[in-house]
């Protein structure tokens, strides 16, 4: 509530995202980008069932510019996005290694980064219980 058509950029995960999700969100002037599964309603047929080679990509633009790609990296990657395009960008990695990526799945690493680091440090501290009541017998 209030925060509707101000152009905000949204990134999330293969869990929330789907491509209506991301038309609703662009309809309200709010860009997505993120991964997307495979099986989820809606998904571009010809680029979900498209076989590729390591390198090799193909992306869909929808009447109203959502772009969903398909990349093959060491498996393959779904995503999609209304802000970035599915063009082939070089980037490098933290070792100074280059490496050309659709542009999407480049911003999406840049802005989830965090969040998967976050993710993964949480759970090496599993939490069973959010808090224990012990009760002390009396009498």
């Amino acid at each position: 509530e209030g925060r509707e058509k101000k152009g905000h950029s949204l990134f999330m995960n293969n869990f929330y995202n789907s491509v209506t999700l991301t038309r609703d969100l662009l309809k309200n002037g709010t860009y997505c980008t993120g991964t997307l599964q495979s099986k989820r309603e809606g998904n571009p047929k010809e680029v979900v069932d498209k076989k590729l080679k390591k390198g090799e990509y193909v992306v869909r633009y929808t009447d109203d510019g959502i772009g969903v790609c398909k990349w093959r990296d060491k498996r393959d990657v779904l995503s999609i996005s209304s802000e970035f395009s599915g063009e082939m960008k070089k980037t490098t990695n933290e070792w100074g290694q280059e490496k050309t990526k659709p542009e999407m799945i480049i911003e999406y690493n840049k802005n989830m980064k965090g969040v998967h680091r976050q993710d993964q440090m949480l759970a090496y501290y599993p939490i069973t219980h959010k808090s224990v009541r012990r009760y002390k017998k009396m009498g």
